[in-house]
């Protein structure tokens, strides 16, 4: 397959094309992101095809609607708040860029993609906020400027617990008390974030509204589907005895309905950089490696620096962690990283037998193996 030029290298995965032609041609890298960072300092061995064959099976799943008709929701009352929605995915499947290639059951890191612009908010100086005029005009085709969450419980250390103490916050996001560690839901509850300024931001629901252009009814049925694709997603993890707890999704505007409301197309990647997996109680997502540098002293100063950048009103974090702190993540021991490895090999292959596909990795761990590799393996210093 030739491929066509770069058009953009990002922290964790490379975009293949030529401008507004389609396809786009993502291409999954080993590296790995954590924190806003940005690329860190190891590779993953096969991390990058790993996370193409999860996308690309993911992907197809969600947007097939025989699969759709073939599910039901368990909880009658989830049922009928979203009915509206799930019987259009029964008959439309989810919208999304995934665009099928023949590669000749040669196995890559390559996704092919339908293209979608980016309206980059820009930062003003002056008054020290971030400027999204660009989508007061509510433009389609283009990504939505948020990124999704969708949260099925309170794992232990879950940010959730960071801003529940706000009753109206809770009361927006559909919580009637505050949550404990370890409390799960049966309907995932909706957060928002931003996805394109120099560090992500937890929003309100207003503001989500806001800098996005989105109206109120466009927002409820983002809600309603992300929430089922979440619920979709949690019941194929479960029937393979992997738990997904939390996730984020990404969107792109499509094109206007007749009503005049915009539809959403389902992009990005998903997998175990997006999901938080677990088995047995043990991390099987990117989660792993942000507890591998958690309370390193590297991580110390991100959480100080994005402080400070906060308090003097810049954009910019990372100047501060390395120029004025001096710190850079070292890299990981190499049992930390074929620990890790084995997580998103693992995953290919287990996603692949709950979708009747052939195991792209022979001879990889099973997932109890690689729970108890994970075990034994030490938090960096």
């Amino acid at each position: 397959m030739s491929l066509p030029p770069l058009l953009f290298q990002g922290s964790v995965k490379d975009i293949l094309g030529v401008k507004g032609e389609s396809p786009y041609i993502f291409s999954f890298s080993d590296r790995y992101s954590l924190f806003d960072w940005g690329e860190m300092p190891d590779a993953i061995p096969d991390k990058g095809a790993a996370l193409a064959i999860i996308s690309t099976q993911l992907f197809r799943l969600l947007g097939d609607a025989n699969s759709w008709q073939k599910w039901e929701i368990d909880n009658l009352s989830v049922a009928n708040r979203f009915i509206s929605t799930l019987n259009r995915l029964k008959a439309e499947g989810v919208s999304n860029h995934l665009v099928e290639i023949n590669n000749e059951g040669v196995m890559t890191n390559l996704m092919a993609v339908s293209p979608v612009d980016i309206l980059m908010p820009s930062y003003d100086e002056n008054r020290s906020c971030w400027n999204y005029q660009a989508y007061n005009n509510q433009p389609s085709g283009v990504l939505v400027p948020l990124e999704v969450i969708f949260r099925f419980g309170v794992p232990a250390g879950s940010s959730l617990l960071e801003r529940v103490d706000c009753a109206d916050y809770r009361q927006e996001i559909g919580l009637q008390k505050i949550p404990k560690s370890g409390e799960r839901f049966t309907c995932p509850i909706i957060e928002f974030s931003t996805k394109l300024e120099s560090s992500d931001r937890y929003i309100s629901y207003e503001e989500a509204r806001k800098i996005s252009g989105m109206t109120s009814k466009e927002q409820q049925e983002l809600i309603a589907l992300t929430s089922l694709i979440a619920l979709r997603l949690k019941e194929l993890f479960a029937q393979g005895e992997v738990e997904l707890w939390d996730g984020k999704f990404e969107f792109a505007f499509a094109s206007a309905q007749e009503s005049g409301q915009r539809s959403f197309m389902l992009v990005d990647a998903i997998g175990p950089d997006e999901l938080r997996l677990t088995h047995q109680g043990v991390q099987l997502s990117k989660e792993s490696l942000r507890q591998l540098y958690r309370n390193t002293e590297w991580w110390q100063a991100v959480v100080k620096a994005k402080n400070l950048a906060s308090e003097r009103q810049l954009p910019n974090w990372k100047n501060i962690c390395q120029q004025e702190l001096r710190k850079n993540p070292k890299p990981l021991p190499k049992d930390q990283i074929e620990a890790v490895a084995a997580i998103y090999r693992t995953l290919a292959n287990h996603i692949s037998t709950q979708l009747g596909e052939k195991c792209p990795f022979a001879n990889s761990a099973t997932l109890t193996e690689v729970t108890n590799l994970l075990a034994g393996v030490e938090k960096c210093k």
